[in-house]
């Protein structure tokens, strides 16, 4: 198995069908994409398969509760420096 650098590993057919189920585990934990070839031809690429990334936005949405004003708050009673 010819492992480079970065994410990409080529390999011949014959080494990832006697690999294969490792090959993908890899895969799955570290991430990256396999290369496989035919006499030294390029036939498909394998990589895994991401999860969406969930937005942020309203993830909190009903967990959490603001009282109060947020943006002009008077914190100088809080620190001795500003007295």
């Amino acid at each position: 198995m010819d492992t480079k650098d970065s994410k990409e590993q080529q390999i011949a057919i014959s080494e990832f069908k006697t690999h294969c189920l490792e090959l993908l585990e890899r895969l799955r934990q570290d991430g990256g994409e396999i290369v496989v070839t035919k006499r030294g031809v390029p036939i498909a690429r394998v990589s895994p398969i991401r999860k969406d990334i969930q937005p942020l936005k309203g993830t909190w949405a009903g967990m959490i509760e603001i009282k109060g004003e947020i943006v002009e708050c008077d914190w100088s009673d809080l620190w001795d420096a500003l007295k």
